[in-house]
């Protein structure tokens, strides 16, 4: 266990005494900004932003310095709703070193982007977010979000989320590999909608069927029962790594 030291922190206006690492957290706490004093204190990561093609909808967003350690791919995907901005939230705390008993969390994702306009509805974003010294996990994070598909703007919006994501994974700038498929889905969902079964469907015909073992469904919102959706998920024949008992794994730990 690293010892703890208290530090003063001059946030724009604020003057504020936080009790955590330093040597873990300084330096992550001058490249945010913070969104709420808490306890836990929440900041937004500084990213730098990036349009990857000329319509905005394929973009990446980046923080900390590009360096040689490992990547690891994951492709987001889930519908509004299911959690999945603030599982994404809880694997950047991860990589960055926060334990559950800190009282600091850093955000990547943008409350506007949690309510997005309809232009933003299908844009596919990637975030990157490179090692940090200091830190037990010594790869840097490369995350997929899909939009929150399955908003009211019907299929349409979800045969532009599918063409995003073939874009991204055709451009230069792009995306060319990939170690894990997340689908989120909420525990008392006891059939997949029409729009999960589209882009499922789309992101199968990227990859192939070879790559079942590589997507793990992330069940929110569980009350320890056994979770409707990982019967709605078998009907739908939806291809998940499963454990030794032939069971899909499932966790409702969360920071």
């Amino acid at each position: 266990m690293m010892n703890s030291s208290e530090f003063n922190y001059h946030d724009g206006m604020d003057l504020y005494t936080e009790e955590t690492p330093t040597s873990r957290f300084q330096s992550l706490i001058k490249q945010s900004t913070r969104i709420h004093q808490g306890p836990p204190h929440r900041r937004l990561l500084n990213t730098v932003k990036e349009d990857l093609d000329d319509t905005g909808r394929v973009r990446r967003w980046t923080f900390g310095a590009k360096n040689q350690s490992e990547t690891r791919t994951i492709m987001m995907m889930g519908e509004t709703g299911t959690g999945k901005s603030t599982l994404i939230n809880v694997m950047v705390n991860y990589i960055l070193g926060v334990e559950c008993e800190d009282n600091i969390r850093f955000e990547i994702i943008e409350e506007e982007e949690r309510s997005q306009t309809e232009s933003q509805t299908t844009a596919v974003t990637v975030y990157e977010i490179y090692g940090q010294e200091g830190v037990p996990v010594q790869f840097s994070l490369r995350l997929i979000d899909t939009p929150g598909y399955g908003d009211t703007a019907g299929g349409e919006s979800d045969k532009a989320i599918a063409e995003n994501l073939r874009k991204l994974f055709q451009i230069e700038k792009g995306v060319h590999e990939i170690d894990a498929v997340c689908f989120v889905v909420k525990a008392s969902q006891n059939r997949l909608t029409a729009s999960q079964s589209y882009i499922f469907d789309a992101i199968l015909s990227l990859f192939g069927k070879d790559m079942k073992n590589n997507i793990m469904a992330l069940i929110t919102f569980s009350d320890g029962q056994k979770p409707a959706a990982l019967e709605a998920i078998d009907k739908a024949g939806i291809p998940c790594a499963r454990n030794k008992k032939k069971n899909l794994f499932t966790s409702n730990s969360i920071m």
